[in-house]
């Protein structure tokens, strides 16, 4: 389900409604539930990772209650690294994949434009020595800096 789709257009103003007509001690069960249908309707496996990070941040939201000092910091952290964790070990992959096809298309496209300028060079070059051949001199055509065609004169014929 999209944020932008029909579905979404329905299911938010009956969750919305229905937690501000439950009473406060059951609120949080629909918003867990309501969570759970939100990110089923996408894809239906990613609940399992869901559960998980739900697992995960209700004993440390316990343990945050129950635990000072430095422990208290311990849970805390566990509890951001697992998320974070889950994030980069289900998230990375795809982006680092596309970000490498990306760097590699634009790779590729610069060895195209690199090619084609060398090829226009070249023919550039071939132009001006073959006029210069036609005035019955013999010249040598090398590619200077910035893309000139240097001439150097050679012996006449």
């Amino acid at each position: 389900m999209l944020f932008n789709s029909a579905a979404f257009l329905i299911f938010f103003p009956v969750v919305t409604t229905a937690y501000f007509l439950l009473p406060h001690r059951f609120r949080w069960m629909l918003l867990l539930a309501a969570s759970c249908y939100f990110y089923m309707a996408f894809i239906p496996k990613y609940i399992l990772i869901l559960a998980v990070t739900i697992t995960v941040d209700y004993f440390a939201g316990l343990g945050l209650e129950k635990f000072e000092g430095r422990t208290k910091r311990w849970v805390l952290l566990a509890s951001i690294l697992t998320n974070i964790g889950m994030l980069a070990f289900f998230n990375a992959p795809h982006a680092v994949s596309d970000h490498a096809a990306q760097a590699c298309e634009a790779a590729q496209a610069a060895q195209r434009s690199l090619d084609q300028f060398n090829r226009r060079r070249t023919m550039h070059c071939r132009s001006r020595r073959a006029s210069v051949w036609r005035q019955g001199r013999s010249w040598s055509a090398t590619s200077g800096r910035h893309g000139t065609c240097r001439l150097t004169r050679g012996s006449r014929w």
